[in-house]
């Protein structure tokens, strides 16, 4: 890669707030504090630059940002996602992790169990856990839901397996 022109301190903190609330909002102030592990007043300094740019909601008591959102460019519905422990998608949130899972299931997390680890989402939301085991030439997804899955899920969820597939270089099999 070519070398990147240098930014100052000012610029490259406006910067890097922006960057975090346009690629992962709705996200609270301490989410950003936490992923960034800037101090309070730089984090506060960073959002007063950009938070023109943003959007905000309150929700519960909490503030939200955002970017601004672009007509048509939700993915489709339902998407699952197999998440590896310790993801970006999950590490970038703190305060509001909880909001992953909303949605209310009937199986709870097993005790003991890490709640984000090895997560699969439908749509962003909690919905239950994975683990792969790798066998001679394939790999097995054992799965754990909160809930029983609807048939788009399924295939939702199929999809997920397949794209894992081709990320492994393995044929791929779903175990409930």
């Amino acid at each position: 890669m070519p070398p990147a022109p240098g930014l100052d301190r000012r610029d490259a903190l406006a910067e890097l707030t922006r960057r975090y609330f346009t690629s992962r909002g709705p996200a609270t102030f301490k989410d950003y504090l936490r992923w960034s592990t800037l101090t309070a007043a730089d984090g506060r300094q960073g959002l007063d630059m950009v938070g023109s740019l943003l959007q905000r909601e309150a929700v519960d008591g909490r503030t939200y940002w955002f970017a601004p959102s672009e007509s048509g460019t939700m993915p489709p519905s339902p998407t699952v996602d197999l998440v590896q422990g310790y993801d970006e998608c999950i590490m970038s949130y703190s305060e509001s992790k909880d909001l992953l899972r909303r949605e209310r299931t009937v199986d709870p997390t097993p005790k003991g169990a890490a709640v984000f680890t090895h997560a699969i989402l439908l749509d962003g939301r909690l919905i239950g856990h994975w683990r792969p085991v790798a066998r001679k030439g394939a790999v097995t997804i054992d799965t754990h839901f909160h809930r029983p899955l609807r048939v788009v899920e399924r295939v939702a969820l199929e999809a997920a397996a397949d794209r894992y597939s081709r990320f492994v270089g393995s044929p791929v099999t779903l175990k409930s």
